[in-house]
């Protein structure tokens, strides 16, 4: 999901936050210099490292992330080329950049990973980017990359360029919903302005106009004021935040009575959305991944999961592990066996796959290629489903 270099210092806790990150870029490559150049030994075990977050601040996205690996590394039997598949897992600290930053070191300079899924946040992945570049790490990240750390290859953006996700939203509010104005709501993060960029542009270049956006700071507990201040004049709200936060805006949004439709960009995952359905019945959104997708490779993900974790119905963090950590094998295999990252660099743009989300692609800035759809929210026998309205293949990347 989204890392920029630049945070936008909108208040005193992003200035202290742009401030860390800075201080980190920098003990990033002066410790980088001591701990070697990430030369590759293709002989013995491979090391995986999963580094999303485990502890603090949406913890719940690590196991979910733990739970996707762990089913395509069980698929390939443990093994990639012929060698066996160490995981070892490192907790990402979403409010702490420098956290993650010891985390990434302690993987590669302690236990010997090469290959990283993760890390999801995008101030997280800003905070890694020098050090993954000098010691020659290669990420799979989830959710998404940004234009600025495209093209390095150290960070392979799965299933696309951030400011890229939503864009075909705005032509089909305009064109198929016949809105006019929007107003929007997003995390005060990298990701949460860039994946709401797609759909603004579009939008707008269709003839619609924003009206209102509004920021939220990760951490934010209560969303009423967000609510309260809502610009009621605009055809729809069109938001994205995590789960949980996405979960307390929509009972603050009930409680007043507002009744303008909400339009989720990346849907609402699980568990979330099964607790909130009924007060979001009938809304639309866009994902790049449902549970509700009807495509082969879905239904047998769908299936292999169910089966390897007591029955559960996949989540978004599952899908999106999983996919990245099929990409990290088919690149492995697709450059014999060998984790040099020049080798990885070649291999990972030839890699085609059949993917839960449809088929996939790593383009030549190394950011996902896939579809998009847009969905209903529906109940659906005993469960809520986001519902396939329109899909958008090929969805391209536009730096």
């Amino acid at each position: 999901m989204d890392c920029t270099p630049a945070l936008r210092n909108r208040t005193p806790r992003r200035r202290l936050l742009a401030l860390a990150l800075a201080v980190v870029v920098a003990l990033a490559l002066t410790s980088a210099c001591s701990s070697g150049t990430g030369a590759s030994d293709d002989s013995g075990p491979l090391k995986v490292g999963i580094l999303w977050p485990f502890n603090g601040a949406y913890s719940n996205y690590g196991p979910d992330g733990l739970a996707g690996t762990q089913l395509a590394l069980q698929e390939a039997g443990m093994k990639v080329s012929g060698r066996t598949i160490e995981l070892v897992k490192g907790s990402e600290d979403v409010l702490d950049p420098a956290n993650t930053l010891r985390e990434a070191k302690r993987l590669v300079q302690q236990e010997g990973v090469t290959i990283m899924i993760g890390p999801v946040f995008g101030s997280s992945q800003q905070a890694v980017a020098a050090y993954f570049k000098t010691t020659n790490v290669m990420a799979f990240v989830p959710f998404g990359n940004t234009k600025e750390l495209a093209g390095r290859g150290n960070f392979i953006g799965w299933p696309t360029l951030d400011t890229s996700f939503s864009t075909p939203l705005g032509g089909y509010m305009a064109d198929q919903l016949h809105y006019k104005s929007i107003a929007t709501l997003a995390p005060d993060y990298v990701y949460g302005h860039n994946v709401l960029v797609g759909a603004t542009q579009t939008f707008t270049q269709a003839g619609g106009k924003v009206v209102q956006q509004q920021w939220v700071p990760l951490g934010t507990t209560d969303l009423l004021p967000y609510a309260s201040n809502l610009d009621r004049n605009a055809d729809a709200l069109v938001m994205w935040l995590v789960p949980q936060d996405a979960a307390s805006f929509v009972k603050s949004f009930r409680s007043l009575g507002i009744k303008m439709p909400i339009i989720f960009v990346n849907g609402v995952f699980d568990p979330t959305f099964q607790s909130m359905g009924s007060d979001i019945v009938d809304s639309l959104g866009i994902v790049d991944w449902s549970a509700g997708l009807t495509n082969a490779a879905n239904k047998t993900f769908a299936a292999d999961f169910a089966k390897a974790n007591k029955g559960q119905v996949p989540n978004n963090q599952n899908a999106a592990a999983y996919v990245d950590t099929k990409l990290a094998l088919a690149t492995i295999e697709k450059a014999g066996g060998s984790t040099s990252f020049e080798e990885l660099k070649k291999a990972v743009t030839q890699v085609k796959l059949d993917t839960p989300y449809g088929p996939g692609h790593i383009d030549e800035n190394f950011l996902g290629v896939t579809s998009r759809t847009i969905v209903k929210a529906v109940h659906q026998g005993s469960r809520y489903v986001w519902e396939p309205v329109k899909t958008f293949d090929n969805v391209p990347n536009e730096l």
